[in-house]
């Protein structure tokens, strides 16, 4: 199981957050800025440690594009003007059209993704993910993995290399493959980022549209899953 460094303890900064949980509106976001700004001149290292400015950043980024200033080194979250943020849920809605275009999804992808946007509650409530992301994306697949790697291979040597073959290979070559190999790639436990299974992809099996998170979360779940027996039957024969 692989968690970064600070995960937790990120987790228990922002559920102090007197934004925690609240509904998102413009209002929310043009506080968050207005704080983040004052804190970074007050506390430069608790704006650096104890904010999501990351996340806002690229709120920011994606949905006020005309905002930013290039020639300005700093991030556009230390320097736009908090009363020029409006519109957020328009412009998202927005963003997710242009970016569907780009893409290239065809029309049924187009309409099934806007379906699961519509059902999908406004506002939005403040949150944080990074631990979920993490933890779906690498429990039981990497222990799995892991596992029957070390327990087929006879020397400590072998199983690195091994390891390293796994980890590393699907991810350097599925970037040069075509998007349907890619997406076959990001089935392989350990390839990849636990991020994946926040991509808007999808997976066409028997004729129907499936939303990718459901297969990327699956197949690596239970491939995970049907290691573990096969390791401790090998691990039985060994003991004997």
């Amino acid at each position: 199981m692989i968690i970064p460094e600070g995960v937790f303890e990120r987790e228990t900064v922002y559920a102090q957050s007197p934004f925690f949980k609240q509904k998102i509106k413009i209002s929310l976001i043009q506080k968050m800025v207005k704080d983040y700004q004052n804190l970074r001149v007050s506390d430069p290292d608790r704006a650096r440690d104890e904010t999501d400015w990351r996340v806002l950043n690229s709120w920011i980024q994606t949905l006020w594009p005309e905002l930013e200033e290039p020639e300005k080194a700093d991030i556009m979250l230390s320097y736009v003007e908090p009363d020029k943020l409006t519109g957020f849920y328009e412009r998202r809605e927005q963003q997710i059209e242009k970016f569907l275009d780009l893409m290239g999804t065809s029309d049924d992808e187009k309409a099934f993704f806007l379906r699961m946007d519509g059902k999908v509650e406004i506002p939005f409530r403040y949150s944080w993910v990074e631990g979920w992301s993490n933890l779906l994306g690498n429990v039981l697949t990497d222990m799995g993995v892991v596992m029957l790697i070390s327990v087929l291979c006879r020397s400590s040597f072998a199983a690195i290399l091994s390891a390293l073959a796994v980890i590393c290979v699907p991810g350097a070559v599925g970037e040069y493959l075509p998007a349907a190999l890619q997406k076959i790639v990001d089935l392989i436990p350990l390839a990849g980022s636990s991020t994946d299974i926040f991509r808007t992809n999808v997976y066409h099996i028997f004729g129907r549209i499936i939303w990718s998170p459901w297969i990327l979360i699956t197949v690596p779940f239970v491939a995970g899953a049907a290691c573990v027996p096969l390791c401790v039957r090998k691990w039985r024969k060994q003991s004997r």
